[in-house]
């Protein structure tokens, strides 16, 4: 199973960059972790770009997308 992190870095007017989510999937990567990979929006749109990209590369039993962000990102995601 592998897990990609969606992240927009501008909700919550711009700390999820530092968040303990953000921080913690660092960590795990840091580690060696390679089944585990994050992803910034940098505008509109680009949560649903990045979540059509990444199921397309994996088969949906073998993929979680995890949407960090306000409403917006979750609705695209």
């Amino acid at each position: 199973m592998k897990f990609a992190f969606i992240v927009n870095p501008a909700s919550g007017q711009g700390q999820h960059d530092d968040s303990d989510v953000v921080a913690g999937v660092k960590k795990l990567i840091d580690e060696g972790r390679d089944d585990i990979k994050y992803y910034f929006t940098e505008g509109q749109l680009d949560a649903s770009v990045l979540a059509d990209a990444i199921a397309k590369d994996a088969a949906p039993e073998d993929i979680v997308i995890v949407a960090c962000g306000g409403d917006g990102t979750i609705q695209e995601v």
